[in-house]
């Protein structure tokens, strides 16, 4: 009896070690067995272009505006005809002789002449001529100073000239006597200051002289 106890142990520990071994080989093929390939399906399409998109429209554009007719254009204007000369007049050459009377220019005054209507007071202007009576009375004038000017030696003063202003008034009365320009040379110039400083009257001029000409210059240089 006890033998056979012995060997039903043993019979049934094998079963146990047979049947774990079968259960470990099995777990081991499922786990190294061969993973299966996936398979990725792939769709094939095709597109008619007909089907699929519809031709745009055609774009009706409008018609373009008439063009403006153009404004007329007027004609140009013809150039008025020059305007008709008149007709030339003959010359007729007249065969009569003309007789030229003497001329009537008046005579010119000399140099000297002016000069010393200038040193008797007249003023230079247009005219060549002056009045008989005015003309003597710038003489009278001139000629009462002269005959109290002290003249210096020409030695001394040379051609230099003193002109001066005379102031008259009524009856011919000597108001002022001044030197406007003198000539530089004091000796020629003391000497006509004290001429004027002398006549204090005029006479013997002709009527309204004085009114006439107020102011006269005389110029003063040695003879």
């Amino acid at each position: 009896m006890k033998g056979f106890g012995h060997n039903l142990r043993i019979v049934t520990v094998v079963h146990i070690i047979i049947v774990i071994g079968l259960s470990v080989m099995s777990g081991c093929r499922w786990l190294f067995r061969p993973k299966p390939k996936e398979v990725i399906p792939i769709e094939f399409t095709v597109e008619v272009a007909g089907e699929l998109a519809q031709e745009p429209a055609p774009v009706v554009e409008p018609d373009p505006p008439p063009a403006p007719t153009p404004a007329p254009v007027p004609a140009p204007r013809p150039p008025d005809p020059p305007p008709k000369k008149p007709p030339r007049k003959k010359i007729e050459t007249s065969q009569k002789r003309v007789r030229r009377g003497g001329s009537d220019r008046k005579p010119t005054l000399s140099a000297e002449e002016i000069q010393k209507l200038l040193d008797q007071g007249a003023r230079p202007s247009d005219r060549t001529r002056i009045p008989d009576a005015d003309a003597r009375g710038f003489a009278r004038v001139r000629a009462a100073f002269y005959e109290v000017w002290v003249q210096p030696s020409r030695a001394e003063v040379g051609g230099e000239a003193v002109e001066t202003i005379i102031v008259l008034g009524t009856g011919g009365k000597v108001i002022s006597g001044r030197i406007s320009r003198p000539s530089g040379n004091a000796v020629l110039d003391n000497s006509v200051r004290r001429a004027l400083n002398a006549v204090k009257q005029v006479t013997g001029l002709p009527s309204g002289f004085e009114k006439r000409h107020r102011e006269i210059s005389i110029a003063f240089r040695v003879e």
